[in-house]
C-alpha cells in the first residue's frame, strides 16, 4: 500500500525518509512541511541538523 508524505503514516509505521539535493532545492521547506503536519497529528517533532545528528562539530577559529 502506498503511503503519501503528508499523511504523516510513515512516522507511525516508523519508514525513515532521507531528502537528497543540492542547495537552494526546497529540502529545509518541505521537511518542515511534513514536521508540522505530523506534529499536528499528535506526533512528537524535533528539528536538528544531520551534523548534530552525526556528532560533527566545526572546528574552532584559530585565535591566536
Amino acid at each position: 500500500m502506498p503511503y503519501t508524505l503528508s499523511t504523516s503514516e510513515w512516522v507511525k509505521k516508523g519508514m525513515p525518509l532521507c531528502l537528497i539535493g543540492d542547495s537552494g532545492t526546497g529540502r529545509s521547506h518541505l521537511l518542515i512541511a511534513l514536521g508540522t503536519e505530523a506534529a499536528m497529528a499528535g506526533i512528537r517533532v524535533k528539528y536538528t541538523l544531520a551534523a548534530k545528528l552525526l556528532g560533527y562539530t566545526e572546528p574552532r577559529a584559530n585565535r591566536s
